[in-house]
């Protein structure tokens, strides 16, 4: 990693997401898919995060100005796993994560990652899945699954599930 990312990386923060990152959410969705997200299913991803002990909503800004350069939704739920089921452990699922195109490939995905794994690890869950819709599989996505350590595990119509099993 060279210097210059080293030096973006110390300066970029991943936090719960509030309401005042509604509108750079918004932005990054925006950019980054399609099919993007009403600002209205926006809010309700950041509100439930507060309403509901299982869910997350993540957001990856510049410690300096707070602007939203990342974000991730996900949850908590009953692994998949017949034999993890029975000890009643869980996976978390990443339902959405986007980088704004400005940033992308200086590590924020990489810090969203990092950090869906430390709280699943934390809450001893057997794996993080990233959830992608079929429209929005790119090869820069691919690759950044790859490159940490993602296989595809499952198909289910248009959704393609990326598994990382935690050890």
């Amino acid at each position: 990693m060279n210097d210059h990312l080293k030096e973006l990386r110390h300066h970029v923060t991943e936090r719960p997401s509030i309401a005042d990152d509604l509108d750079g959410i918004l932005e990054v969705d925006q950019l980054s898919f399609e099919n993007c997200f009403s600002r209205e299913v926006i809010l309700d991803r950041i509100q439930e995060h507060t309403d509901y002990a299982d869910r997350r909503a993540i957001t990856c800004s510049d410690q300096n100005d707070f602007d939203v350069l990342g974000f991730m939704f996900g949850a908590f739920h009953t692994s998949r796993h017949e034999s993890e089921q029975k000890l009643g452990r869980s996976q978390f699922t990443i339902s959405r994560l986007a980088v704004h195109p400005s940033t992308r490939w200086r590590y924020i995905g990489t810090s969203l990652i990092d950090h869906a794994i430390r709280m699943a690890k934390k809450a001893n869950s057997t794996s993080v899945q990233v959830g992608i819709n079929v429209d929005d599989v790119s090869v820069g996505s691919l690759i950044f699954l790859e490159r940490m350590k993602f296989e595809l595990s499952a198909t289910a119509g248009i959704l393609n599930l990326y598994e990382r099993r935690l050890t």
